[in-house]
C-alpha cells in the first residue's frame, strides 16, 4: 500500500506532524491525531476520484485548452487547475459526500462528476484560466505560478497517480 502510506506521511507534513522534540502525547491524544490523519487522507482521496473523474470526462476539452493556451508551461497549467480542484473540494466536502465519492475511488469514471453537488465541490470554471486580453503577449506566455498550497495538491496528486 505505498499510496496510502505516502498519503499519510504528506498529510502528516500538510497538517504540521509534531516535530519529534515535542513531549510525549497521552494515548487519546495520539488517536485522536490518527483519526483526523486518516479523514484527512479519506477526504483528499474522495476529492482524487472526483477531480479524476471530471477531468476524464473532459479530457478533449480540457487538453485543447492547455493545449491553445498562451503560456509555455503548459504543463503547469493543468497541475494548477487539477490543485485548484482538488483545494476548493478537500476545504467543502462533508462527510456524506466523502463517502459517496471513496465508493467510486476504484472506477472514478462511473462517478456523475456533473451532479450539481458534485460539481459545486470543485467548482471548476475553465474561463478563469483564460489570460487578461490586456497583458502583453509576452506576459500571456509567461511560466504559470504555483502557490505552494498549489504545489502541494500537484504533490498529492503526482504520488497518487505514481503509487
Amino acid at each position: 500500500m505505498p499510496v496510502s502510506l505516502s498519503l499519510i506521511t504528506i498529510v502528516m507534513i500538510l497538517a504540521g506532524a509534531q516535530q519529534a522534540t515535542s513531549p510525549p502525547l497521552d494515548e487519546a491524544t495520539k488517536l485522536q491525531r490518527k483519526k483526523e490523519q486518516e479523514d484527512k487522507k479519506n477526504k483528499l482521496m474522495a476529492c482524487l476520484t472526483l477531480v479524476r473523474s471530471h477531468y476524464t470526462g473532459n479530457k478533449d476539452y480540457i487538453e485543447e485548452f492547455v493545449k491553445m493556451h498562451p503560456t509555455q508551461t503548459k504543463d503547469r497549467l493543468l497541475n494548477k487547475m487539477l490543485a485548484n480542484m482538488m483545494m476548493t473540494c478537500s476545504s467543502s466536502i462533508t462527510n456524506s459526500q466523502m463517502t459517496e465519492l471513496l465508493s467510486f475511488k476504484q472506477d472514478p469514471s462511473e462517478l456523475d462528476y456533473a451532479k450539481p453537488e458534485n460539481a459545486k465541490l470543485i467548482d471548476f470554471d475553465i474561463e478563469r484560466y483564460i489570460p487578461d486580453a490586456s497583458l502583453s503577449d509576452e506576459k500571456k506566455a509567461a511560466p504559470i505560478d504555483l502557490s505552494q498550497q498549489e504545489l502541494n495538491m500537484q504533490t498529492i496528486v503526482e504520488v497518487s497517480e505514481n503509487g
